[in-house]
């Protein structure tokens, strides 16, 4: 079995500038990334909802822009997503994002019109014949009661509709090997939909996430026709050893490291873990994919630990292990893939 270590360094390099107009009802926000195309944010409306115009290379709305990984607020919670859940749905669209919240932030909303991008892949500044429109909401419907350990329950139901013509990328795992590909041949020809139920919950230093996804793609193969559908799902907690609120939008510690003041001030320690799978269809073996190597199923296990030396700065140390199954009992199978992966994150 192969071993891998990836150290990662800059992957996620993205200064942020906040503006606030004083007395006036406008704020903005500049997010210049380390990779072209991310747009800005303009809150537009901030009573009683906020409404926010995004253009330019955008994060996918139907997926979690945080996750156990935490990426719409900068603040992950390993070093990588899970693969294989992000692998049925674009990683970053080109196009026009609206997206807002309303009742006190207990409902948000996004939705926008996207040039479509392949399942587990970035778009790009080449307009195609691929377009798409995708919607999120999400909801949490005990933010305002009474029940304080339901405060931090949330569902939502994010989807994409649209066309693909052409080629078809293939999936890959977290350390970024290949398990599955259509055949040279394949490509795909029709409608591409997705969509994406998703929940979380918070209470005290505990975390739980969860996000299920399906696409639905027309794919041709000379004159053979088909239209498949692939699944995954995810499921990841974590917890706070040192006893810090856990949280969707990220962690604040108690207190900061220095150790001129004792053990106490250490800063926060966070212990975290994930699973997820995808199954691709049965029903794209042989022809639309070689059952010799390309894998049916992939099964992903993750654990992790962060350091949180301040509000600022934050060490992250993973460990993800993926294996497969293959469509026919006599296939070989795909080696199995364990990788090491670590960050230091500086946020301000």
């Amino acid at each position: 079995m192969p071993f891998s270590y990836f150290p990662r360094f800059g992957s996620r390099v993205r200064p942020l500038l906040a503006l606030l107009a004083f007395c006036v009802s406008l704020s903005a926000q500049v997010m210049p990334a380390a990779r072209r195309g991310d747009g800005a944010s303009l809150p537009l409306m901030p009573w009683p909802a906020e409404v926010q115009v995004q253009t330019g290379e955008l994060p996918i709305t139907q997926k979690f822009t945080l996750a156990l990984r935490g990426e719409g607020a900068g603040d992950p919670r390993v070093v990588e997503s899970a693969r294989l859940a992000s692998d049925l749905a674009p990683l970053r669209y080109v196009g026009v994002q609206l997206g807002g919240s309303i009742l006190s932030n207990s409902v948000s909303y996004e939705a926008g019109y996207f040039d479509g991008s392949e399942d587990g892949s970035n778009g790009n500044f080449q307009w195609t014949q691929s377009h798409e429109l995708a919607v999120r909401g999400f909801f949490l419907p005990f933010a305002k009661t009474g029940v304080k350990a339901a405060h931090q329950f949330g569902v939502g139901l994010a989807g994409s509709l649209g066309d693909q013509v052409g080629s078809i990328a293939g999936l890959k795992t977290v350390g970024q090997t290949t398990f599955f590909k259509f055949t040279s041949t394949a490509m795909a020809n029709g409608r591409h939909d997705r969509v994406s139920p998703q929940a979380y919950y918070y209470f005290g230093p505990v975390g739980l996430i969860s996000e299920y996804v399906i696409s639905t793609q027309e794919v041709l193969n000379n004159s053979a026709r088909r239209r498949l559908r692939n699944q995954a799902w995810q499921a990841a907690g974590s917890v706070m050893l040192t006893g810090e609120k856990n949280g969707y939008g990220g962690i604040r510690p108690r207190n900061s490291f220095d150790p001129s003041k004792g053990f106490r001030s250490l800063g926060a320690v966070e212990l975290a873990a994930r699973y997820s799978q995808l199954q691709i269809d049965p029903g794209a073996f042989p022809i639309f994919a070689n059952p010799a190597t390309a894998g049916r199923e992939g099964q992903e296990y993750g654990i992790g630990a962060n350091w949180y030396l301040n509000r600022f700065v934050k060490l992250v140390i993973d460990y993800e292990q993926t294996s497969f199954k293959m469509a026919t009992g006599n296939s070989t199978p795909l080696h199995s893939e364990k990788v090491w992966m670590s960050r230091i994150q500086l946020a301000f």
